[in-house]
């Protein structure tokens, strides 16, 4: 491939042997890294999305939509999985844009069975709970519209459903 050989003049010596193992052993090692460096990209850029794969009412994403729950405070984006379709796992991200908080559901796992589960997904980012108070929560759908989230108190029936905190174990 370098053509090592040739430049020494030395077509069928032992050296040529060796050098040409060595010129396929460095050309199968660059090979190498240059695939596991290709593979390492499209799984990194693949897993990372600010588009969102589910539109708000989407039933076969959730049996009810999202929405923004608060209880003392503390603040939950919480949604329902669907009790009749996939209910994998599915972790909401959010933006902040221009002084609104836009959610999206970029991916899903392809493991779990949740079917009819709540999931409570607790908000702890300080300029997200302020944007929250200010009520200028968004779902954005797949076409990039967006759609206003509701913000309700969390109800009673619910409370004892929530991740408990460092402090209310130590009760």
């Amino acid at each position: 491939m370098f053509g090592l050989r040739k430049m020494n003049g030395m077509a069928n010596t032992p050296q040529a042997w060796t050098l040409a193992a060595a010129e396929r052993f460095i050309t199968t090692m660059i090979l190498k890294n240059i695939f596991c460096l290709i593979i390492v990209l499209v799984t990194v850029t693949g897993c990372v999305s600010t588009k969102s794969i589910s539109s708000y009412n989407d039933k076969t994403y959730f049996k009810e939509s999202p929405k923004i729950v608060s209880y003392k405070d503390r603040y939950f984006l919480r949604f329902v999985y669907p009790d009749d379709t996939f209910a994998f796992f599915m972790m909401c991200e959010s933006k902040i844009n221009a002084d609104t908080l836009i959610y999206y559901l970029p991916v899903t796992t392809s493991s779990g069975n949740l079917r009819g589960k709540i999931q409570f997904q607790e908000i702890f980012k300080a300029n997200e709970i302020e944007i929250i108070k200010k009520k200028n929560v968004y779902w954005e759908e797949p076409d990039g519209s967006l759609v206003v989230m509701p913000i309700e108190q969390l109800n009673n029936k619910e409370i004892e459903l929530l991740p408990t905190t460092e402090t209310e174990k130590q009760k």
